[in-house]
């Protein structure tokens, strides 16, 4: 398993996230930063909640951000990297 990989660009309105993300898997990531640079829109991304402009979305082996959310929360990817 190599984890979460995520390379995103976001834009909404005159705000632009554009984030490199590796985590592996089993370790604690924080993602830090002030008001408004985009840590809620980040995650929001990541979970399929919002859409990414460009990029891709890789948990484990399986690529992530062309599954719609609710397909991810039923038992997706993301479950079989944080299972313990």
């Amino acid at each position: 398993m190599t984890g979460l990989q995520a390379s995103i660009t976001s834009r909404h309105d005159a705000f632009v996230l554009d984030v490199d993300v590796d985590a592996a898997p089993g370790r604690i990531t924080a993602i830090l930063g002030p008001n408004g640079s985009g840590k809620t829109t980040l995650l929001n991304a990541l979970a399929g909640l919002r859409p990414i402009d460009h990029g891709r979305i890789v948990i484990g082996d399986a690529v992530v951000d062309d599954i719609e959310a609710v397909r991810r929360r039923r038992g997706g990817s993301a479950r079989r990297l944080f299972r313990r």
